[in-house]
């Protein structure tokens, strides 16, 4: 997200903050049906909350009764605006999950490495010769489409060793995508390589190797998936970071 962006949300958000009449809170909260709504209603209501606990500290120091009166009011719209932003939230989310139930789309969890802001598919990238970037690009998109070749519940599974036995791969020649299967529609992508020797059994030392040090990663993107909207925003970060990638390895294949 741009710094733009990132002024334009506060800007919005505090205008909201700053509303006192309710049909105008109503009219100019996010609508539910835009893309984004549930990380946007999120945002906004982190920041209404602040306030609402920086007036109620005020209130509790106040000694004038006609004063605390107004800060009476003001808590109680702060109130309503965080009571309206959890509706639409609520709502919003049974929207997304009634469109997750009747799509067969599948969507990326992409590993994070110890480092929170970094992504194992972008080291991986880096050993990756561009000339197979095209490929890549088909691999996550029959498993994101569910292809008969290579969904979800039919790509081919490890074998050979209880460690893997949930893993899964997506083959293009030398080129894998190595993933497991979280949730029916979500995918945790763990690796893409390039098998680059003959030998078996380095091939899979190392993705032993990846595998176990995903494992506190991949706990806490399930934990995260237990929570409505935990879920969503996880979800929200995984979609801009497939786009990302996708976009790259695009503008790098056109080279």
């Amino acid at each position: 997200m741009n710094d733009k962006i990132k002024e334009l949300r506060e800007q919005y958000a505090q205008a909201i903050i700053e509303l006192e009449n309710r049909d105008d809170i109503d009219n100019l909260l996010p609508n539910i049906e835009y893309k984004n709504a549930i990380d946007l209603l999120s945002f906004i209501k982190e920041r209404v909350i602040k306030e609402f606990n920086s007036t109620l500290e005020e209130y509790n120091n106040i000694q004038d009764e006609e004063l605390k009166k107004m800060f009476e009011d003001r808590l109680n719209v702060l109130k309503y605006i965080i009571d309206k932003i959890d509706e639409r939230i609520n709502n919003a989310i049974v929207i997304v999950e009634v469109e997750n139930s009747q799509s067969n789309n599948v969507t990326l969890i992409f590993a994070r490495t110890n480092n929170e802001k970094n992504y194992y598919v972008d080291r991986d990238l880096k050993y990756i010769e561009e000339e197979y970037y095209g490929d890549l690009l088909g691999c996550f998109n029959r498993l994101e489409s569910g292809a008969k070749d290579n969904n979800p519940e039919k790509a081919k599974q490890m074998s050979g060793n209880k460690k893997l036995s949930q893993i899964r791969e997506v083959k293009d020649f030398k080129l894998r995508v190595l993933y497991k299967k979280i949730e029916p529609n979500l995918v945790y992508v763990y690796y893409v390589k390039i098998k680059k020797s003959n030998n078996d059994s380095y091939d899979r030392n190392s993705i032993e190797e990846r595998v176990a040090s995903c494992k506190k990663d991949l706990d806490r993107v399930q934990k995260l998936l237990k929570d409505p909207l935990s879920r969503e925003k996880l979800i929200a970060e995984n979609i801009e970071i497939r786009d990302r990638i996708y976009e790259y390895l695009d503008q790098q294949k056109r080279r």
